[in-house]
């Protein structure tokens, strides 16, 4: 686990079904690009779910639109339970993610990935969704830290406008956890 946050700025912390695959070398710019749309409609879709209306006032409008939600998330709960039926997430990690880069834990009977390492690593930051958000980098460091094994992945090239998404779901996670934090005291 990096001391100097190398993972970039803001940063936040999540346990949640985490693998990765080593390659030889990085894909094509075009391929990139491709992961990139599709992981920006994830945030895209990760931003609607997890967003909550504006409750100002107790209209029956109002009542409705919360009523259709929390059935439209049932549906979303419901074939997320199926997809995993056929599809099991991966194993938990405890990861660290910032917008330049993220870190996972491991377990001693989990491998990890050599410094230098060329990856992607696909991971859930929403269960209700069954598709993990899927990106590439190197292994800058892997060192063991509060008796947990630690690699430090910095992220590759990223479009602007998934960058711009991604440091914003970040700064809106770690913005949320420092919030529950406070009302949990």
């Amino acid at each position: 686990m990096s001391e100097d946050n190398s993972i970039g700025g803001v940063v936040h912390e999540q346990v949640m079904p985490l693998e990765w695959q080593q390659h030889d070398a990085f894909p094509e710019d075009l391929d990139i690009i491709h992961q990139h749309d599709a992981n920006l409609t994830l945030l895209h879709t990760i931003n609607v779910i997890e967003s909550k209306p504006v409750e100002n006032d107790d209209s029956e409008m109002q009542s409705d639109v919360v009523r259709l939600e929390n059935k439209v998330d049932l549906v979303l709960d419901l074939l997320s339970s199926l997809i995993r039926q056929t599809r099991p997430l991966p194993p938990n990690a405890k990861a660290r993610l910032g917008g330049e880069g993220m870190e996972w834990a491991s377990g001693e009977e989990a491998p990890l990935p050599a410094a230098g390492s060329k990856l992607t690593v696909s991971f859930h930051l929403n269960k209700m969704i069954p598709s993990p958000i899927v990106l590439w980098g190197e292994v800058v460091d892997v060192a063991l830290h509060d008796s947990a094994r630690w690699a430090t992945l910095r992220f590759g090239p990223m479009s602007q406008q998934f960058e711009q998404a991604w440091v914003k779901l970040i700064f809106r996670h770690h913005r949320r956890a420092i919030a529950m934090a406070r009302a949990n005291r």
